[in-house]
């Protein structure tokens, strides 16, 4: 009987030890998610800034272009 004690008492080992690893994997995955999300606002938060700094300049590259021509007139 002690023998089949230890085998159980090893197999309750092996089968809390993969729980363990499972919710340690799915932790992991949920902190990638949230890491990624983080990422893509960051990403779309500094597009949004370019683009307004590329309007910007184009309008007074475009503003400069149309005083030059108008002087030129």
């Amino acid at each position: 009987m002690p023998m089949d004690d230890a085998v159980e008492a090893s197999i309750a080992r092996v089968l809390a030890a993969e729980a363990e690893a499972l919710a340690t994997v799915a932790r992991a995955r949920d902190d990638a998610a949230t890491i990624a999300e983080h990422a893509r606002e960051t990403a779309r938060r500094i597009e949004l800034r370019t683009d307004r700094r590329l309007r910007a300049v184009r309008a007074a590259f475009a503003a400069s272009v149309a005083a030059q021509v108008a002087s030129l007139e």
